[in-house]
């Protein structure tokens, strides 16, 4: 399983990566990504045994295979990306590794070892492979690139595409503006990652192939963990407007489209057009962004307000964060991607209460790891691994993980 992640992400970063979003300098980005991996993977065992104690990883994939999920592709492929690359940088951080055969890491009272960090790949493994239709871990074996990122019933898909409206192309236009402003906003909230926001299909609709449907989602809309980061002189002040629900739901009925579909689930359609548009439905879970709520319809004929007002939230979010200094704003990144296994734990029955209790522990974790002011953020020169990471993406490097441990 290592060895194939390891060529999964070299057709990522290889095929998909030169065609994903263009990144600013407001979150810094090796700084974030090589302290929230490392962080994260001292976590992670513990959140495995809980989620393990309540659903087998088979039956938490399936349970899975719904519009807004509390766990997704984005979810599932995240945790493969963090735990193989946190387990390098704690390797090459060398002393920090701890002790024995197949150590990884010890740290703040936390322990990571090779056979936690296999662990949690047969996990990812079996739950993607329960949670897709075709029963695969990638949407492709020999690309980053498949044809489709399916997880719903072929009837729950056409039932879906049954209760779509018919929109014009006034109507069509609203609508993806409206998504193209939910992805604006959300990307910068997820410290500009794709963290909040997936797409599923395309589901067939007709014999022909014509029309097709695609749901496009985002589940994390109201950040109400945001206003607690300890972030060093500074705290997030979310809207005194803030956007109406914790998640959105966008399915659209599409005709003569092609797509494909990469690994986290991200659908590249051509043409992205609103001519192409014939219906389109709304929905959300709700408020709460990490309840499970039942799914309910919205007003299609809304979406172009909705897509405005997430313009005024992400105008007054921005200006917040290009206030603040380059410390602020790494601290702020890798504190909005401590709150990632929260989703593995809702998935499996955990309730708000125990996601805040999590995202407490992981504080405090963090504390006793960076340093109360987070004055360990890592320089340039003590980050190895995208020294590392680019031989292997350039072909200068065979192998970018290390082989697990004997035994």
């Amino acid at each position: 399983m290592l060895r194939e992640e390891e060529r999964q992400q070299r057709y990522f970063f290889e095929e998909v990566r030169p065609v994903g979003e263009v990144k600013s300098e407001l979150y810094p980005e090796p700084e974030c990504f090589q302290m929230s991996f490392m962080g994260l993977l001292l976590m992670y065992p513990e959140v495995l045994e809980s989620v393990l104690s309540r659903s087998p990883s088979a039956e938490l994939g399936r349970a899975q295979r719904r519009v807004l999920s509390r766990c997704n592709a984005l979810d599932l492929s995240g945790l493969a990306f963090q735990v193989t690359w946190g387990r390098e940088m704690w390797l090459l951080a060398g002393a920090a590794s701890g002790d024995g055969p197949g150590a990884v890491a010890a740290a703040a009272g936390y322990a990571v070892d090779d056979a936690a960090v296999a662990r949690l790949l047969a996990f990812n493994h079996d739950t993607t492979v329960a949670y897709r239709q075709d029963g695969r871990p990638y949407p492709s074996a020999t690309s980053g690139f498949g044809s489709d990122y399916r997880i719903l019933d072929p009837g729950d898909a056409t039932a879906l595409a049954d209760a779509a409206v018919a929109v014009d192309r006034d109507g069509a236009q609203g609508l993806l503006r409206m998504w193209g402003a939910i992805r604006a906003l959300s990307f910068l909230m997820e410290a500009e990652t794709r963290e909040g926001l997936m797409q599923h299909g395309p589901y067939p609709l007709d014999g022909d192939g014509r029309r097709q449907l695609i749901v496009c989602e985002c589940k994390d809309l109201r950040w109400s963990h945001f206003p607690g980061f300890p972030i060093p002189g500074a705290r997030w002040e979310l809207s005194s407007n803030p956007f109406p629900y914790g998640d959105v739901a966008l399915a659209l009925v599409l005709e003569d489209v092609s797509m494909t579909a990469d690994r986290f689930g991200t659908l590249y359609v051509e043409p992205w057009s609103e001519d192409n548009v014939v219906a389109a439905s709304l929905m959300t879970r709700g408020e709460d962004e990490w309840a499970p709520g039942e799914l309910q319809p919205l007003d299609v004929a809304d979406a172009r307000e909705l897509g405005e007002h997430c313009d005024e939230i992400q105008a007054e979010m921005f200006l917040q964060l290009a206030g603040w200094s380059l410390e602020q704003r790494t601290v702020a990144g890798y504190c909005q991607k401590m709150r990632f296994p929260g989703r593995f734990l809702t998935a499996a029955g955990g309730d708000r209460a125990e996601v805040d209790a999590f995202v407490e522990r992981s504080w405090a974790m963090s504390a006793a790891v960076w340093g109360d002011r987070f004055e360990k953020i890592p320089s340039a020169d003590s980050m190895p691994f995208y020294g590392k990471l680019g031989e292997f993406i350039a072909g200068d490097r065979q192998h970018l993980f290390t082989p697990f441990a004997d035994g």
